[in-house]
């Protein structure tokens, strides 16, 4: 069952806008790519590997967590 859902999710990947799979159906976390397109025709999304990025998830999470269920932003 479990490859069953992985086939399915993998040939399905372009048509699930909360899948984030490369190329290579690597997973890229689900910050990678929200499916909003910017003005310049980039989709919007969070490179973890770059400081301001990770900076600003933090930031988001940690006022998620003041209105809301997000209490764990310091495991980030």
């Amino acid at each position: 069952m479990k490859d069953k859902l992985i086939n399915a999710v993998t040939k399905n990947k372009e048509k699930l806008s909360y899948i984030n799979i490369s190329e290579d159906n690597k997973y890229n976390g689900w910050v990678y790519k929200f499916n909003i397109i910017l003005p310049n025709n980039k989709n919007m999304g969070l490179d973890l590997k770059d400081e301001n990025d990770l900076f600003l998830l933090f930031v988001l999470s940690s006022s998620w967590s003041k209105t809301g269920p997000w209490k764990m932003q310091h495991f980030l």
